[in-house]
């Protein structure tokens, strides 16, 4: 979004989720649909007057000139987390439903109004968080520390030991990568080194980031 005006997602005091927006210096709830069911999960902000929202049993929510709406979608009840852009392309990534037998990891991608499944997974491969520098270079991570990398053509599979789960994953660049997660409430950053991922120090304690985001290799 342009400078000064971030968006967010957040929790009420209910435990309910809010898509908020900074405005004049402090931040605002917006007005969205309410959802069929559970919370959204993930959010990416195109410009100031175009978002598009995701969450739990397949929800989207777009936002353009000025109002959320609910949009039709062609993903099952399938729990989405993140929504990520490259190019012309848009990727979800989620997993677990509710029943039904619809319970893998997936990711979708849409390059216009529909959408379709871009890669299916096991049922323990629920998806956290997606991101890569285009259609050859795809990250996706999730429960159990597993990372999921796609070449163009196949898919190849690491893990990160002692992880409950990885929920961010943010680059900048191929071969310069981080990835979140935590271990029993203990928050914890690795970098992509080659195909090893290393343990990363930072300030302030163990339990204080929940995102994180750059604009370059020094500015993270």
């Amino acid at each position: 979004p342009p400078a000064g005006e971030p968006w967010g997602l957040g929790l009420t005091s209910d435990f309910h989720t809010r898509i908020y927006r900074r405005s004049a210096g402090s931040w605002q709830p917006m007005v969205a649909p309410e959802l069929r069911y559970g919370e959204l999960g993930g959010l990416k902000v195109f410009d100031s007057q175009n978002a598009l929202a995701v969450g739990e049993s397949g929800s989207i929510l777009r936002y353009r000139n000025g109002a959320w709406t609910a949009i039709s979608r062609s993903t099952p009840d399938v729990h989405l987390r993140s929504v990520y852009q490259i190019s012309d392309d848009l990727f979800i990534a989620g997993g677990g439903g509710d029943g039904g037998g619809d319970e893998q990891g997936k990711i979708y991608l849409s390059s216009g109004r529909t959408w379709s499944e871009f890669a299916v997974f096991d049922p323990t491969d629920r998806f956290l968080d997606v991101w890569g520098t285009g259609t050859s270079n795809l990250f996706a991570v999730g429960l159990y520390g597993r990372v999921k990398r796609f070449n163009g053509t196949s898919w190849t599979a690491t893990e990160i030991p002692g992880l409950n789960a990885l929920n961010q994953i943010w680059g900048v660049e191929a071969n310069n990568v981080y990835a979140a997660g935590f271990d029993n409430d203990v928050v914890k950053v690795f970098k992509l080194n080659g195909s090893q991922w290393v343990p990363q120090s930072i300030p302030g304690g163990p339990r204080t980031p929940l995102s994180f985001f750059g604009f370059g290799p020094s500015d993270i």
